[in-house]
């Protein structure tokens, strides 16, 4: 994946949190080959991870390893 794809994606995530309307991780990915989604989810999920918190929305680790099940590492890792 080029940098600029990713940097737009990540952008385009992270103001859909600031606007009160949050884009799915799930979707994002779904617009990339299967090589470049583990990059993009490590990033996907410290940005969703933090506006959750500072929105006091509480995330939980079964939550994500649900929704992420074939990377639950990853999961973790975040």
């Amino acid at each position: 994946m080029n940098d600029s794809r990713f940097e737009d994606l990540c952008d385009r995530f992270e103001a859909s949190w600031r606007d009160g309307s949050p884009l799915s991780i799930e979707g994002l990915l779904s617009e990339l080959a299967d090589g470049d989604r583990i990059e993009l989810l490590r990033a996907l999920l410290e940005i969703e991870l933090e506006y959750r918190f500072r929105s006091d929305l509480e995330p939980t680790l079964d939550e994500y390893q649900a929704r992420f099940a074939q990377q639950r590492k990853i999961v973790e890792e975040a």
